[in-house]
C-alpha cells in the first residue's frame, strides 16, 4: 500500500522530465544531436525496407486493439482496465498538445516500399485523418485542422503506445522488456525518418509516466 501512495507522485515527476524534454527540444545541442542520428541511421532503412513496420504495430488501431484484447484475457489486469484505458486517453491527449505547443519540425522522410506505404496508411489515425472531421465539426476554422493543429513531431506517439501497452501487458517481473520494446521502436521511427531521437525519448518517458498513473 505504501509503494501505491508514491505511484502518482512519480508519474507526475516523469510528466515534468517530459515537459523539461520539450523546453529543451530546440536548443541548437539537442538539434544536433538529432540531425546526426538521424544521419547515421538514414542509410539503414535505406537498405532495410521492413523497419517501417513501426509505422502498422505503432499506430493507434493495432495498439488500441492489442491493449484491449490484453485488458479482457489477462486477469491481472481486467480490475485496471478504466484505470488503463483512462491513463491512454491522457497519454494521447498530452502528446496532442505538446505537438500543438512545441511544434518541432519533423524530419526528412526516408522513401518507403510503395507496400508498407499503403498499409501504414490503411492501419494508422493521426493529425491528419482529423482535418475531415474538424472541418465537419468546424466548418469555418479550416486553416486551424489536420497537420495545421498538430505540425510538431515531439513527443513521438508510435514509442508512446507500443511502450505503454508492452509495459501494461508484461508482468512486473519481466517488464524489462518493454524497454527493449521502446528501443526497437524508437530506432525504427528514427531511422525511417518519423521521428527525431529526441521524439521517442519524450514517447518513452510519456509512457513511462502513464504506465504509472495506471498503477499496473
Amino acid at each position: 500500500m505504501t509503494r501505491r501512495r508514491h505511484v502518482p507522485a512519480l508519474s507526475v515527476l516523469w510528466l515534468l522530465v517530459l515537459v523539461a524534454g520539450a523546453v529543451v527540444a530546440r536548443t541548437p545541442a539537442i538539434l544536433h544531436l538529432n540531425r546526426a542520428v538521424a544521419d547515421t541511421l538514414r542509410p539503414v532503412a535505406l537498405r532495410y525496407g521492413w523497419l517501417n513496420v513501426i509505422w502498422v504495430v505503432g499506430g493507434l488501431p493495432v495498439t488500441l486493439a492489442v491493449l484491449l484484447i490484453g485488458l479482457f484475457a489477462v486477469p491481472r489486469l481486467r480490475g485496471r482496465a478504466c484505470a488503463v484505458v483512462l491513463a491512454a486517453v491522457c497519454g494521447s491527449l498530452i502528446e496532442l498538445v505538446l505537438k500543438h505547443l512545441i511544434a518541432l519540425p519533423v524530419p526528412p522522410a526516408v522513401p518507403a516500399p510503395s507496400f508498407w506505404n499503403h498499409l501504414s496508411a490503411s492501419l494508422n489515425f493521426g493529425p491528419s485523418n482529423l482535418t475531415p472531421i474538424l472541418h465537419r465539426l468546424f466548418p469555418h476554422a479550416r486553416q486551424a485542422s489536420g497537420p495545421g493543429l498538430f505540425p510538431g513531431s515531439y513527443p513521438s506517439g508510435h514509442v508512446f503506445r507500443t511502450t505503454f501497452v508492452a509495459g501494461v501487458l508484461l508482468p512486473g517481473r519481466v517488464r524489462w522488456v518493454a524497454l527493449l520494446v521502446a528501443a526497437a521502436a524508437a530506432f525504427m521511427t528514427v531511422a525511417t525518418g518519423g521521428h527525431w531521437l529526441w521524439d521517442t525519448l519524450g514517447g518513452a518517458l510519456l509512457a513511462v509516466s502513464m504506465g504509472m498513473l495506471a498503477g499496473v
